[in-house]
Parts: C-alpha cells; structure tokens; sequence
C-alpha cells in the first residue's frame, strides 16, 4: 500500500518559523496576499491527503484543522474562504457525522459547513450545488434539534436559516417560527433567538 506523507501543508506553524513557504508568517508580517495564496496551496495538498487516506483519524483531524485555518485567515482579512479550504472542512465533517451520526456537536459542525459552503456558491450563482448544500445543513440541524430537543442553540440556528436562506426553495417560515418560539422558550435571555423570531414572523 501506499505511504501518506508526513509533511504538513503550509500555514500549520504557530505563526514564528519564519519559514518560506508559511503562510502563518506570512499573514503575521502583513503579507496577506501571499499568505491567503499559500494557505489555499495547502488546503488543496491536503485535500490530495485527505482523498487518498479519508478514514485515517490523524489526517482527518489535520485535514480540518488546515481548513478551518485556511477560513479564519481568509474571513480575518476581509475575503471570501477559497472553496479547497470549504470543500475540505466539509468532507471532513461529513464523514465524521456518518462514523458518529448520533454526535450532536458534529451535526452542528457540518451544518454550519454546509451553509458557508452554500452561501459560497451561491455568490457565484451556481444556485442549484448552493441548494444542495443548504439542503443537507437544515436537515443536519433537524437531526440535531431530534436529538436534542431543548438546545435552544441548534432550535435559533435551524429557524434563522429557515427564514433567511437565500434560497427560496429552503425557505420555510412556517417552520422557522416553531423553531424560533421553541428557542426563545428555551432560553429567553438569547437575543439571537428573538431575531430569529423576528425574521420568521416577518416571513409569515
């Protein structure tokens, strides 16, 4: 069989090796640019790794941690996460929900995803892989509110992106305000809960 390497993708250093090909220096001597195009050159290695060994636990783990490092850094500096960091993320979580379906945080996780996978393609208006992506989130976050009745947290997401989703095929106020008012039941002192509701009840 074959050997994974070793060799960590750029932009995996605490920000002070100094190295030329790192994309956390980068970033932290103001060299954005170079550093979101090194960032981007390691989501895509790691994707490579990923593809070839998806259900070894250690690649996994260093798999979603370069893309979720890949996304902060992009989101910190003010442009869009490059989709190999937000394809990686989500591959690696969905893989994780189905070894582990039951893991109400990695429901979450993958939800959250989802959407910001979604909202990606959906600004290049490729709006029929944006539903998709959609799709899959709100119904993660059903599972999630299955699973987990009173979490008010999961209840004030599910209703925000039911009554906000860019795509009107998502959409469904009806919902969204059940959701909402089971939130704001759970947990009265949550002010996301109540513009959620806000925005179903616009909706309706």
């Amino acid at each position: 069989g074959s050997t994974r390497s070793t060799t960590s993708p750029p932009g995996t250093c605490p920000g002070a090796c100094r190295e030329p090909t790192c994309a956390t220096c980068d970033a932290a001597t103001n060299n954005v640019d170079e550093a979101v195009k090194r960032m981007e050159d390691g989501c895509r290695m790691m994707r490579r790794v990923f593809d070839e060994f998806p259900d070894e636990a250690d690649v996994r783990v260093e798999a979603l941690a370069v893309a979720r490092q890949g996304i902060e850094l992009a989101i910190q500096h003010g442009s869009n996460p490059h989709t190999n960091a937000l394809v990686l993320e989500d591959r690696v979580l969905k893989l994780m929900v189905r070894d582990a379906p039951r893991d109400v945080s990695l429901r979450k996780q993958e939800a959250e995803s989802s959407l910001r996978l979604g909202e990606s393609y959906f600004d290049r208006s490729d709006h029929v892989v944006a539903l998709e992506h959609y799709t899959r989130a709100l119904n993660s976050l059903k599972v999630a509110m299955l699973l987990t009745p009173d979490d008010a947290e999961t209840a004030t997401q599910a209703a925000w992106w039911l009554a906000v989703c860019p795509a009107p095929e998502v959409r469904d106020q009806k919902l969204a305000l059940q959701f909402a008012r089971r939130a704001v039941e759970h947990d009265a002192k949550n002010a996301m809960a109540w513009l959620s509701l806000g925005a179903a009840a616009l909706g309706n």
